[in-house]
């Protein structure tokens, strides 16, 4: 039986060759994220599951009207909902910048600070420190980030530089990989540096697991106009 949800798209990020769309339930407080899920793939949606009718993406601060089948089990995701692709996604308008305020996490910190990799700064958790289901995306305010740009690792087959995203979480200091498209496409290609960027929400997300970590992404980049 399908079950339509009204949500905040406040993530449609890059994923495994795919997309991520994740948001929180449109006016409930405190915040209930969702993150659907294709019935065909367990970690994203491919480009007809998530357009809307005229073949629109959904973008960000969009309130997006989505049919949803059921819970997806996942070992640490549990806003996982499987989509049904026998209809499309709606758009029913959008929010402003300071409503999406109120969805801004409470979390303490942004699970363990206890690894990092050589290009980012306590950017990924040991698997043995999520064996229970947890909030995997937050939403958080910083009044001012930067932008690092890097050359990608040797070994990686991404084109283009690296974008990380460089903030401060109460108190600690997070250098984060971008997946947010628009994002991406702005600095891939620009100058190794760094750019301070200012006042924004972030959108982030722990990722699948990958040689046995989980990775902290931002996934969502909503600066103040």
């Amino acid at each position: 039986m399908t079950t339509w949800r009204r949500i905040i798209c406040l993530a449609n990020s890059y994923k495994n060759g795919g997309r991520c769309i994740a948001g929180v339930a449109f006016n409930l407080i405190p915040a209930l994220w969702i993150r659907p899920v294709s019935v065909h793939d367990p970690v994203g949606l491919t480009e007809a599951e998530r357009h809307y009718a005229d073949g629109d993406e959904p973008g960000l601060l969009d309130i997006i009207e989505l049919p949803l089948v059921g819970q997806r089990e996942h070992a640490y995701q549990r806003e996982n909902w499987v989509i049904d692709t026998t209809t499309k996604v709606q758009k029913s308008g959008t929010v402003s910048w300071e409503a999406c305020k109120k969805y801004v996490s409470k979390a303490e910190t942004l699970w363990a600070n206890t690894s990092s990799t050589m290009s980012g700064l306590n950017d990924r958790v040991p698997l043995e420190q999520l064996e229970e289901s947890v909030q995997s995306l937050h939403l958080i305010h910083t009044p001012n980030y930067m932008i690092d740009v890097t050359e990608p690792h040797p070994e990686s087959m991404a084109k283009g530089h690296r974008v990380n995203a460089r903030f401060d979480y109460r108190g600690v200091q997070y250098s984060l990989r971008v997946t947010d498209p628009q994002m991406v496409a702005r600095y891939q290609r620009a100058p190794v540096g760094e750019y301070a960027v200012g006042e924004a929400l972030l959108t982030v997300s722990l990722g699948e697991p990958y040689h046995g970590h989980a990775y902290k992404l931002v996934a969502g980049v909503m600066e103040r106009k």
